[in-house]
């Protein structure tokens, strides 16, 4: 994951732990777009919460998030560090957009690989290049 991705996910998940009615419906984010396993179950955690019990002390809230992720840096202590970071909640929206547009470019590279591996499992040289295709074909053209 790229250090511009990582801060835009961490910058998200801030802005989440800092607002106690979180804009879900605004960012359009699902846990998926997240590439970092400790931003994606925190978010999957916020989420959660604020459906089944919204309104929560940001004290409970954090010591509910740290006992579901279970991760090193999903403290309480360590999540609190995190709402402190939220500064600009108007950036927030664009953190979304490139959180999002990382989920997209990863989609589009995982498939990539995936058909690139499907045609050399699926392919042989023979098949790959026409019957009329010789060996001095191929010496010519590895000039």
């Amino acid at each position: 994951m790229s250090y511009l991705t990582h801060r835009a996910e961490r910058a998200v998940v801030a802005a989440l732990l800092a607002d106690p009615d979180p804009p879900f419906h605004f960012y359009g984010l699902t846990s998926a777009d997240f590439a970092s396993r400790l931003h994606r179950e925190v978010f999957t955690a916020i989420t959660d919460l604020a459906t089944t019990h919204p309104g929560l002390d940001p004290v409970e809230r954090d010591q509910i998030i740290a006992a579901r992720a279970d991760l090193p840096g999903a403290g309480p202590a360590d999540l609190a560090l995190l709402r402190e970071e939220a500064t600009d909640f108007q950036a927030t929206a664009n953190y979304a957009e490139l959180v999002r547009a990382a989920a997209v470019y990863r989609d589009v590279a995982v498939y990539a690989a995936s058909r690139a591996s499907d045609v050399v499992l699926a392919t042989t040289v023979g098949e790959l290049l026409p019957a009329s295709f010789g060996a001095g074909d191929l010496r010519e053209a590895g000039r």
